[in-house]
């Protein structure tokens, strides 16, 4: 297999051969003329005619009073410099404090659109692969926001209902439970039986107690979702908010890059993902594991015959 001829490289070494041949010539009568020289004078005269060594430029030094002046600028500069980050961390420290005065003072209010946020932020990863299957930012939305309400409807209508009813049995059998827990214990360490014993009065109590504090927490459980308004507020607000923040999420992030300062833009992106990746592994996997784990416990302990299987399961998970 024949190479290539490289024409465009011959035809440069032809064209510069003449140049290179006569500086050649030039070299080589140097060196005859030096030799030369050095025959009829001695080395000495050759040494001596030799020409000096090329020294390096060097910037003349500025007079004390030019010195001065420009290093009073630099400081003056840094000076400046460190003024303005002062200044940037004292505003940045103001707003932010601002903004937590407001969400403390107005938190029944943001409450839904905060929640809302979050629904958006977790969902955010399903639209966007929903999006590189084909489906519009629209309907991706829209899927999305259809499941959720299903499966909360769902829970409410289903699961909930059997829980609280799980978790009053619970409570209502507790003395039961504690007498039974009593008797097994007194059959495997008989020197319980001591009535004076501190574990079993300790166990004694324990029945009474767990019902008694058990009823007050459930009352209270109940009567914290009494507010009707704040809990329909919450059940109607929360979905909208959820659907258009995850509708314009991407607009939203796009925006608030466009805000970024220039000189600092690719340092905040940086550290924003890192944190976003974080954040965002930490919440969607303890989700991910709470759910597994609360659905494969209450289904297994119900299907072995549990009467709490789901309170144990919802605990747990």
């Amino acid at each position: 297999m024949t190479k290539p001829r490289r024409t465009g490289c011959r035809r440069t070494r032809q064209r510069r051969l003449p140049e290179l041949l006569s500086t050649a010539c030039c070299q080589c009568a140097a060196k005859r003329r030096h030799r030369s020289l050095a025959d009829e004078f001695g080395d000495g005269f050759c040494r001596a005619v030799r020409p000096a060594k090329h020294v390096p430029h060097r910037r003349p030094s500025l007079p004390c009073a030019d010195s001065a002046r420009l290093s009073k600028k630099g400081r003056k500069g840094s000076d400046l410099l460190a003024l303005a980050a002062r200044t940037q961390f004292t505003i940045w420290g103001i707003a932010i404090a601002a903004f937590l005065a407001a969400m403390w003072l107005l938190g029944d209010v943001i409450l839904p659109f905060v929640i809302g946020a979050a629904i958006a932020y977790c969902l955010d990863p399903f639209a966007d692969r929903l999006e590189r299957l084909g489906c519009s930012r629209a309907i991706a939305t829209g899927i999305i926001t259809f499941l959720a309400i299903f499966a909360f409807c769902v829970t409410i209508l289903l699961i909930l209902p059997t829980l609280l009813n799980q978790a009053a049995g619970l409570v209502a059998a507790a003395p039961m439970i504690a007498t039974d827990l009593q008797a097994f214990l007194l059959e495997r360490f008989p020197e319980l039986g001591d009535a004076n014993s501190t574990i079993r009065r300790s166990l004694a109590s324990l029945g009474e107690t767990v019902q008694a504090k058990g009823g007050e927490l459930l009352n209270t459980v109940i009567a914290s979702f009494s507010g009707i308004v704040n809990l329909m507020v919450l059940i109607v607000v929360v979905p909208v908010v959820a659907f258009y923040l995850l509708y314009d999420w991407d607009r939203i992030v796009t925006k608030i890059d466009s805000l970024l300062p220039l000189d600092h833009a690719p340092t905040i992106r940086r550290i924003a993902s890192d944190i976003d990746k974080t954040m965002a592994g930490f919440v969607r996997g303890q989700g991910t594991v709470c759910l597994i784990l609360g659905v494969y416990y209450a289904v297994a302990l119900m299907l072995v015959g549990l009467n709490f299987g789901l309170v144990v399961g919802a605990v747990a998970g």
